[in-house]
C-alpha cells in the first residue's frame, strides 16, 4: 500500500493452484497458492471524518464505496458476468467500476464532474444558476458542427450569438478532458475494452448532459447506455428514479438488515424545569433542575395557599 494511504477494501482477482488459475480454491490442496487482489486505498481524513460524524451521533456504521453502491444499483448479474464499465458522473466526483466475471477488476474516483462545466460558464460574466440551467437545457459535450444533420442545420448554426458558440467550446473542452481521464482509468484495469462486451453503462445527474454518451463512445469504441436505477426491484410502481438516485439506492441496497438496532444514542441527563414558588406578589426566577440520585431537599417555604399548592406538585417524590 502506498505511504500514507489506507485501506477501503480487498478484492480478490484470482489465485493460481500449482500454476493453474483458479477464482475460487476452497476445498482444494495445492502444493503451491498464488494470489492476486485489487486494493482499493483512500486519503486517511476521510475515515476520521467520518468516525467523528458518525460518533457524534452515536452509530455504528461500516463503510461502502460509492462506485459499489452505484453498481449494485444499476447493473444485472449477468452484465457482471460479461464485462460492464459502469460510470457516475457525479456534480464534483466522477467515478469508474469495471466488472468481469462478477469480479470488481478496477474501481476509481476522479476528482472533477459537473461542477467544474458549471463553473467554467461562470468565466462568460453569468451567475451560477444561470450556468447550470444553461448547461442542462441548452449545453452539448460534443461540437454543434459535429452533429448537424444537414444544411438546414448547418446555416442555423451561423445565427447561433457569440454566448452560445463560445458556450459550447467551454463544456466541450472540459467533456473531452473528464471522458479522456475515464478511458485511461478503463485501460488501467488491465482488461482490453473489447472484453467489456456489456459495454459503458453511465449514471449520475451529469449524465444527462446532451452528447455526453456520443462522445464516450467515440473515445472508447464501446457502446454506452444510460442506466435504469432500480430496474430489479419490484413494488416501485409510481416512483420515478432518476440518475442521481443510483448511488443513494444502491447504498440502501447494501444496508444491513434491522440497522437500526444498532444505534447507540449517548444518554444525557435529564433535565427538569421547576415551576416558580410564589411567595407573596414576588415570583421567582424560573430554575432549572438537574436530577441527582440523592437530590437536595428544597429550603422550607413560608406558607401560604397559593404556595402550599405549587409545593404539592413539586414535592420530593415527584421530582
Amino acid at each position: 500500500v502506498p505511504e500514507g494511504l489506507q485501506i477501503v477494501d480487498v478484492f480478490p482477482q484470482e489465485f493460481m493452484l500449482d500454476g493453474k488459475i483458479d477464482v475460487n480454491p476452497v476445498g482444494t490442496m495445492p502444493e503451491l497458492v498464488e494470489a492476486h487482489y485489487k486494493i482499493a486505498v483512500c486519503q486517511p481524513f476521510i475515515f476520521k471524518n467520518l468516525d467523528a460524524c458518525f460518533e457524534s451521533l452515536g452509530i455504528a456504521f461500516e463503510p461502502v464505496l460509492g462506485p459499489l453502491a452505484t453498481a449494485e444499483a444499476v447493473l444485472k448479474s449477468e452484465e457482471m458476468a460479461k464485462g460492464v464499465v459502469v460510470i457516475n458522473f457525479g456534480a464534483q466526483t466522477t467515478s469508474v467500476c469495471v466488472y468481469k466475471g462478477n469480479i470488481v477488476r478496477y474501481i476509481s474516483i476522479l476528482p472533477f464532474g459537473g461542477d467544474n462545466i458549471t463553473k467554467d460558464l461562470e468565466y462568460l460574466n453569468i451567475e451560477e444558476g444561470e450556468a447550470e440551467k444553461y448547461k442542462i437545457e441548452s449545453g452539448s459535450a460534443v461540437h454543434l458542427e459535429d452533429v448537424a444533420d444537414d444544411e438546414e442545420e448547418v446555416n442555423e448554426l451561423d445565427k447561433l450569438s457569440t454566448f452560445d458558440k463560445e458556450a459550447n467550446e467551454i463544456i466541450v473542452a472540459r467533456a473531452e478532458e473528464i471522458v479522456e481521464n475515464i478511458y485511461a482509468q478503463i485501460r488501467y484495469a488491465g482488461i482490453e475494452p473489447q472484453k467489456l462486451t456489456e459495454g459503458i453503462i453511465m449514471t449520475g445527474g451529469t449524465s444527462d448532459l446532451s452528447g455526453l454518451s456520443e462522445l464516450l463512445s467515440k473515445k472508447t469504441g464501446m457502446a454506452v447506455r444510460k442506466a435504469s436505477p432500480g430496474q430489479q426491484l419490484v413494488n416501485l410502481t409510481g416512483i420515478d428514479m432518476n440518475q442521481e438516485d443510483a448511488l443513494c439506492l444502491g447504498l440502501l441496497m447494501l444496508g444491513k438488515a434491522d440497522c437500526c438496532i444498532e444505534w447507540k444514542q449517548k444518554p444525557e441527563p435529564e433535565k427538569i424545569v421547576q415551576e416558580p414558588v410564589i411567595e407573596g406578589f414576588e415570583p421567582e426566577a424560573k430554575k432549572e433542575v438537574v436530577k441527582t440520585k440523592n437530590p437536595p431537599k428544597p429550603k422550607e417555604k413560608r406558607k401560604n395557599p397559593i404556595g402550599g399548592f405549587w409545593n404539592k406538585l413539586f414535592d420530593d417524590e415527584d421530582i
